[in-house]
């Protein structure tokens, strides 16, 4: 078995972890792959198993290292939330045999495709998402005017500082701060949120599963426009932006979870404790 490593150099705990399941896999025969979670080019690595030590961004970063060759992913909380982790550091060794034994509770979740059509090519630039995708204006840009379409129907224009498209996954990230909804991670819908919109009427929208939105801005200019995928800006191959598509993938990310309620106790623990 081939099992790709990711983990957060940053987080001291991590790394020693990542260490510590390094040898233990090594002592079961598996074939091992440390990858730091920071590096830009993608491994030329198919794993059968992702393992990711950190917090919830180190599992999005895994999730984007390996999103051409997806495998069941086991996330070890070394962050905060932790909403994407199947285990907690506690658990360790524990949910690595877990998952290698298949003993585990998989969870199957929703990602987005996301298509960016630029002015000067007639080929957008793809990508996928497991949050969120992220319109919004450019720090040294004016309010924005966003046009929501879902299925080529107009439903309206907003002027603000953009919109949040959002998967259930991301319905607790940045969805959730900029008012939206928390959505069971089973829903293969979308979350669309307008961000500081110049209105009294801010309401988030739940579409469909088949349903395709399509943004524009019609009043500016491309460059005025920032479109992040979980956290981070498309940069390259990206010119003046015209139009974004967002559509829920046929592919989805199987998350590997020790425990079946571990979603809603998280909930429970990280928005309604002491309340």
């Amino acid at each position: 078995m081939n099992v790709a490593l990711v983990f957060n150099r940053s987080h001291p705990a991590a790394c020693e972890a990542a260490r510590r399941v390094e040898a233990h896999l090594s002592a079961r025969g598996a074939a091992t792959h440390l990858i730091d979670s920071k590096v830009d080019e993608k491994p030329d690595l198919a794993p059968d198993l992702i393992i990711s030590l950190g917090g919830d961004g180190t599992i999005l970063r895994a999730f984007h290292l390996f999103e051409h060759n997806l495998s069941p992913l086991l996330g070890i909380n070394f962050g905060k939330r932790g909403f994407l982790s199947g285990a907690s550091s506690g658990d360790l060794l524990d949910a690595v045999d877990a998952a290698l034994e298949d003993d585990v509770h998989k969870e199957t979740r929703t990602l987005l495709d996301l298509n960016v059509f630029v002015s000067d090519s007639t080929t957008p630039h793809h990508t996928h998402a497991l949050n969120d995708v992220v319109l919004a204006r450019r720090h040294n840009a004016r309010v924005i005017a966003t046009a929501l379409a879902i299925n080529g129907h107009d439903i309206y224009t907003l002027r603000g500082d953009g919109l949040i498209v959002a998967t259930a996954t991301g319905s607790t990230a940045y969805a959730l701060s900029a008012g939206g909804p928390v959505v069971s991670p089973g829903y293969d819908g979308m979350v669309i949120v307008p961000l500081a919109s110049h209105t009294l009427v801010q309401r988030a929208l739940v579409t469909a599963p088949d349903d395709t939105v399509t943004v524009t801005f019609p009043e500016h200019k491309g460059g005025d426009i920032a479109v992040s995928v979980d956290g981070h800006e498309l940069k390259s191959g990206i010119g003046d932006i015209t139009s974004i598509e967002i559509t829920p993938s046929i592919r989805t990310l199987e998350l590997i979870k020790l425990n079946s309620h571990l979603f809603y106790d998280t909930v429970a623990q990280q928005f309604f404790a002491g309340h």
